[in-house]
């Protein structure tokens, strides 16, 4: 993950870019990248010939394959409506602006793909040329598109955190908790296919739909052993939307406790506190034990816990232990199996 682009040598922040309507331009924003940085955005975009390119030739080489309508289609395809909507906000300003906290983050794929610049005290902007295109590409039949491959993207990545693999016919059934209907298999085919590799979460094989970092030397296999012939949990229209937000069940009590307790003994913002929840609870889905948490938390900055602390902390733990979704359950709570 590269570091904030900023802008050019000698030009302060307070101070606009001497671009058309004060925005910077796409060009600009690749020439801060450094040399790498170019060749890897260039090879994601499946560009040939490259290598051989001077900096300056190959940005404008990267900044024209990025502008091409068919390529920001592809690229936005599967963006959900707040990301799109913080995009569209960035292009109504006259040019960069401080955005609000909550939406920072929905800004962090945009600035991946270098059609949103940051800067290093955090304003944005969004370069003139992008915003033209967007404005060509933002049909409502893009929309009604992208809203359906969004959807599938969200129902990807919560099957990935609650079961690893999982047959097609559950993600299925996930999507029809959406507000898009049935769906079969040539058209989850068409939506996956729709998903840039690169960001799409999972593979197809066999039939099933595998977490990509489960691949890593059998690993998912392993896990099905593990899962026997148990039933799949099929989440709720909620839960989808808020493992693919947030990570983990933010509004399950326990985890709302666990939260208070990380930010009362720590300097975390809210955000931060959710980066560390969501990895947490990927370990606690796993089967983690009270000790490794503690220990992930020690890791974290959080220091030892001993008396009052250890004891809430110790509280805190059987709750949520008890109300997390196992991926050995296939989704299936420990209170839930034993109810």
């Amino acid at each position: 993950m590269k570091n904030y682009q900023v802008k050019p040598a000698g030009a302060e922040t307070a101070q606009k870019s001497e671009t058309e309507a004060g925005r910077v331009s796409l060009k600009e924003s690749l020439m801060a990248l450094r040399k790498p940085e170019l060749w890897e955005l260039a090879g994601e975009l499946d560009m040939s010939g490259y290598r051989r390119l001077k900096k300056e030739p190959l940005a404008e080489a990267v900044r024209d394959e990025l502008l091409r309508p068919s390529v920001m289609e592809s690229r936005l395809i599967f963006f959900n409506d707040n990301e799109i909507n913080a995009l569209e906000e960035a292009i109504e300003k006259d040019c960069c602006y401080l955005p609000d906290e909550s939406v920072m983050g929905l800004m962090d794929r945009l600035y991946q793909m270098n059609y949103l610049v940051m800067f290093e005290d955090d304003h944005v902007d969004v370069p003139r040329e992008v915003a033209a295109v967007y404005a060509q590409i933002s049909t409502p039949q893009f929309h009604a598109l992208r809203q359906k491959v969004a959807w599938l993207y969200d129902c990807l990545l919560t099957a990935g955190f609650l079961y690893i693999s999982a047959p097609l016919e559950i993600l299925c059934r996930m999507y029809a908790k959406g507000d898009f209907g049935e769906l079969d298999r040539g058209t989850f085919n068409e939506l996956f296919s729709r998903i840039p590799y690169i960001y799409n979460p999972s593979v197809v094989r066999d039939g099933k739909v595998i977490h990509k970092p489960a691949l890593v030397d059998g690993i998912f296999l392993e896990i099905e052993d593990l899962q026997g012939d148990r039933e799949f949990y099929i989440p709720t229209y909620g839960e989808i939307r808020e493992y693919a937000d947030k990570g983990y069940p933010a509004s399950e009590p326990g985890y709302r406790r666990f939260k208070e307790f990380i930010m009362k003994r720590s300097v975390f913002d809210s955000d931060e506190t959710d980066l560390l929840l969501s990895l947490l609870w990927k370990h606690l889905s796993m089967g983690a034990e009270q000790d490794d948490v503690e220990e992930l938390l020690s890791e974290a900055g959080l220091g030892d816990m001993e008396g009052e602390e250890e004891k809430e902390f110790s509280g805190i733990f059987g709750e949520i232990s008890a109300r997390t979704r196992m991926v050995q359950n296939r989704g299936f709570m420990p209170c839930e199996e034993a109810g």
